[in-house]
């Protein structure tokens, strides 16, 4: 799930291609395995991201910045625990799963980035790719998480017939950690 597209500002859509971006990498990831993408991988595709920004409109110099901000929250992420931890092969697991859901004759679509059962708890995953400080506090962190608490609330629901506990958790791209919601 991407960040809201505030406005067409040049900034903000570099913004929301860079997520579009990252996110599919991440999704790509999950499901050919951390050993098939080593960091020099990500690294030697990102002439290719550049290109792909290139070829959405953005400038050399945006689509160059737009691909140094995917490698470096891609590496992040693999050079993490929680990212290394989110991402890790699991039984009963997927990623970019999208659910449909009918109610009163309206069709929702809901498209949970990465979830799986651990140790007998169902774990709700969306990944967040906006830039935060490295000096972050835990606080800070686990307070722009719950900004995102009634959308992970949803998908959450979506698992409510399997009758386990559900954990509803944040990965920050950017820092390559994961914040749980309360």
């Amino acid at each position: 799930s991407n960040e809201p597209n505030d406005s067409d500002q040049p900034n903000n859509r570099l913004d929301a291609n860079v997520g579009t971006l990252v996110h599919r990498y991440m999704e790509l990831i999950a499901h050919d395995g951390m050993a098939a993408w080593p960091v020099s991988r990500i690294c030697a595709l990102s002439a290719a991201m550049a290109h792909w920004l290139a070829a959405l409109g953005h400038s050399a110099d945006e689509a160059r910045q737009g691909a140094e901000r995917v490698t470096a929250m891609l590496t992040q992420v693999l050079n993490s625990t929680d990212g290394r931890w989110a991402l890790q092969p699991r039984e009963n697991s997927h990623y970019e799963l999208a659910i449909s859901r009918a109610e009163k004759q309206l069709v929702s679509t809901h498209v949970v980035d990465r979830t799986f059962v651990e140790d007998g708890v169902r774990w709700v995953i969306d990944y967040k790719s906006m830039p935060l400080p490295a000096d972050i506090s835990n606080e800070a962190m686990r307070a722009i998480a719950n900004r995102y608490h009634d959308q992970l609330a949803r998908y959450a629901t979506l698992f409510a017939e399997e009758g386990l506990p559900i954990s509803k958790a944040i990965l920050f791209l950017s820092l390559g950690k994961l914040a749980i919601l309360d």
